[in-house]
């Protein structure tokens, strides 16, 4: 499959970023990275914020299909149990820095913040604790080594991992919303 120019602008201006943060990622930035003058990317991104709710509805969908492949199937068609197998283990690596960056910035803007609450409700469950815990786990996992000194060693990473586990099979293993 080809890639479309605006497909390959918002990997650039991911990659932006990831190595230089969120306040890096400008109409120049981008202009130089890409090789596109920013009368170009005014006509992909009239503004920044809407380069912004591009890269987070790329970023949501790039979410989804990992959860997707992850659970073997949409959230509507995979049990509780799967669901929160899938948040686990797509979860249980360490974010990006852009990753992280964006969805702390998401929480700033309702548009954006939409497009991930869209995206993720499906595979979050708040009414059942053990599926709950289980997520607190998997986010825990996946922020850990940005909030800390020191970061989780990969014994220690499996141990959460296993314990959560333990957690999974507290929950029903049929399909329900």
């Amino acid at each position: 499959m080809r890639t479309n120019k605006k497909d390959s602008l918002l990997a650039i201006a991911l990659s932006i970023v990831e190595s230089d943060g969120l306040a890096a990622l400008t109409y120049d930035s981008l202009s130089i990275a890409s090789g596109i003058s920013k009368s170009g990317l005014i006509y992909h991104f009239p503004s920044r914020h809407q380069l912004l709710l591009d890269l987070n509805t790329a970023a949501a969908q790039t979410w989804t299909q990992a959860l997707e492949a992850a659970a073997g199937g949409p959230a509507s068609e995979v049990p509780l149990r799967q669901r929160m197998h899938a948040l686990l283990e797509v979860e249980s690596h360490s974010a990006t820095r852009a990753d992280l960056l964006l969805s702390i910035d998401a929480n700033l803007h309702e548009d954006i913040r939409s497009i991930w609450e869209k995206a993720l409700a499906p595979w979050v469950v708040s009414h059942n604790p053990h599926a709950l815990l289980v997520q607190l786990i998997a986010d825990g996992l996946w922020v850990y080594d940005h909030v800390n000194a020191r970061p989780l060693t990969p014994k220690q990473r499996q141990a959460a991992v296993d314990a959560a586990q333990l957690l999974l099979r507290k929950l029903p293993n049929e399909i329900t919303q």
